[in-house]
């Protein structure tokens, strides 16, 4: 007697591909993953996305009371976010900023040695000092490696109760074009305030001043923050 083993049911099927579908769907489109953020005693949500000219006028007029402008975060706060803004306005004029996937794809497309800047935004219109809660930009380069120039939150989060979450989710849409773009590695400066988050969450050891990750470990970053976008889509 043949003994058929049990199969899967179609529910369990088709549920399985639209969960597929959906975290395929989420990493691909424009609006690249809503991220929570921890505020407060409760968790929002930021979207993170490919920049336009509304989003670097709202990072451009970031400010702080002047009281607070020498501490040290929000000093790196205020000075990254507007040396992000003007090297997008310098590549801008260049007429080489990507403003999504596809564009990233056409440069290299015409010559794979063009240089490709980029820019994400964390968007957060529940944040009471402005729309945008988070920035970041970086580059693809000549070798096709990524360098991440500025990755940097609002000067003023921690004080409105944002304990944490919005760098995580740009460097999740780091992690998202790194996918499709294939460098080897990623690099950038770090400074003493932010050293100790890349290497907690791309699981470096002792970084300094260097950020230097390979390809495989922002792979590693990506795909543990997608099972966890799996895990509540079972919810």
């Amino acid at each position: 007697m043949e003994i058929q083993k049990a199969q899967p049911s179609k529910n369990k099927i088709v549920n399985k591909f639209c969960l597929q579908m959906a975290v395929q769907w989420m990493t691909y489109c424009l609006v690249m993953l809503s991220f929570p953020v921890k505020y407060r005693a409760s968790m929002r949500q930021v979207e993170c996305v490919f920049a336009n000219g509304g989003d670097i006028q709202a990072v451009k007029s970031w400010t702080a009371p002047p009281d607070l402008r020498n501490k040290p975060r929000i000093r790196d706060a205020l000075e990254f976010s507007q040396l992000a803004v003007n090297k997008w306005l310098y590549y801008k004029r260049k007429g080489c900023v990507a403003s999504d996937m596809d564009e990233i794809h056409e440069y290299i497309t015409d010559n794979p040695y063009n240089e490709v800047a980029i820019c994400g935004v964390a968007r957060a219109p529940w944040y009471k000092h402005g729309p945008i809660l988070g920035v970041c930009f970086f580059r693809r380069n000549w070798c096709n490696n990524l360098i991440v120039d500025y990755l940097t939150t609002h000067p003023l989060t921690k004080m409105a109760g944002i304990s944490g979450g919005c760098g995580s989710a740009l460097l999740y849409f780091i992690a998202t074009v790194a996918e499709q773009v294939r460098p080897k590695r990623i690099w950038g400066e770090a400074t003493q305030n932010s050293a100790k988050f890349y290497d907690t969450t791309l699981g470096l050891k002792n970084t300094t001043d260097l950020i230097m990750a390979s390809a495989r470990k922002l792979e590693s970053f990506k795909n543990k923050v997608n099972a966890k976008i799996e895990e509540a889509l079972r919810r």
